[in-house]
């Protein structure tokens, strides 16, 4: 190896192999669509607090001439705008997290599904993968064959 090719940024996968993986995404377009919008919504409400503070201390805080009542209604405004931001990017985050997960577990599954169907001999009905019905001892078999299979696809 050269000391050109240790400080070379290393390439991402190559284009046939994403094209192939993107097709086990495109069932989940909406959910992703969802997910992505999760994101960007809890992302944008927590950059928002800092800015709610900076308000608050800006106009009720720091000015010397304001009445009493007036600062502490505007401080319980800032507060209650505070939380609210950091509720709303709380509830965006906590869904967005199982939503992801969902849609990588079902991906995963279209993948597993698509490369081992062939050798386990299994079916798909009703929203769950049956197996042909080989005894226990024979189910090891056919594990062999997955791993031969996945090892071969990986080694192409």
């Amino acid at each position: 190896m050269t000391p050109a090719d240790e400080t070379a940024v290393p390439h991402g996968p190559p284009g046939r192999l994403l094209r192939r993986l993107l097709t086990y995404a495109r069932p989940y377009r909406l959910p992703m669509l969802g997910s992505l919008l999760l994101l960007l919504a809890g992302s944008w409400c927590i950059t928002r607090l800092p800015l709610v503070l900076m308000d608050a201390v800006n106009r009720y805080l720091a000015p010397a001439g304001l009445e009493t009542a007036a600062r502490f209604a505007g401080i319980l405004h800032m507060g209650l705008l505070y939380l609210a931001f950091a509720g709303a990017g709380a509830l965006a985050r906590f869904a967005e997290g199982p939503l992801t997960a969902w849609m990588g577990q079902r991906m995963v599954f279209d993948l597993r599904l698509d490369v081992f169907r062939p050798e386990a001999g299994l079916r798909v009905g009703g929203g769950k993968v049956e197996g042909d019905g080989l005894p226990f001892g024979q189910h090891r078999a056919v594990l062999a064959l997955q791993r031969r299979h996945l090892r071969l696809r990986v080694d192409r």
